[in-house]
């Protein structure tokens, strides 16, 4: 638990004591870290968490009146997902998904409205499914994140379904290649064949 939490806080002074701003790079270590200072973050004890997706009635909507994709603000406000993250038998954190790149959060302490959607560098950062930090596990385990730059989908870089690896799917126009979130592991920043 220590572990986690001390990996936590070694991202975000990493984060707040870089100075120069980068360009969106596989290569580039932000990645993991930005991820894991989003407030979409969902902090569970243990890999061995259960994820339980609820649809709403209109499971299928077309976002018409949003623009039609993730990067355009919406304003109904509808929740369209919920999601549970649940540790031994008990429900720890509950997203709910709303339109307009809106969620709420709830834990046992209480509830915070989030927003999916940031602005960095010129291009936006979308979260699809919420980042998932696990205590007993250094890496990302799971969430999808896009990003859009002037209406048109970049790239999705996916962290993962909950198992503790230091592996992440990025996905580009150009394909999708695996590549590791340890950084001490030079090679891992590299494309894989």
């Amino acid at each position: 638990m220590q572990k986690g939490i001390l990996g936590l806080l070694v991202l975000v002074v990493f984060a707040l004591t870089s100075c120069e701003k980068k360009s969106f790079d596989v290569k580039d270590a932000n990645i993991a870290y930005e991820a894991a200072l989003e407030e979409a973050v969902v902090l569970v004890s243990s890999s061995n968490y259960k994820r339980i997706v609820r649809e709403t009635e209109e499971e299928n909507y077309n976002d018409e009146g949003c623009g039609g994709n993730r990067d355009r603000d919406c304003d109904r406000e509808e929740v369209r997902k919920i999601i549970d993250y649940v540790e031994d038998e008990v429900v720890t954190t509950t997203i709910e998904l709303k339109r307009g790149n809106k969620a709420i959060k709830k834990t046992s302490e209480g509830e915070t409205e989030i927003s999916l959607k940031k602005e960095e560098n010129g291009f936006y950062k979308v979260v699809v499914e919420p980042i998932v930090k696990s205590e007993d596990c250094d890496y990302i385990v799971a969430g999808i994140i896009e990003y859009i730059k002037d209406g048109e989908w970049l790239a999705t870089v996916n962290y993962g379904d909950g198992t503790c690896d230091d592996l992440a799917v990025k996905t580009t126009e150009e394909g999708a290649f695996e590549f590791s979130l340890n950084y001490d592991d030079k090679e891992g920043w590299d494309e894989k064949e």
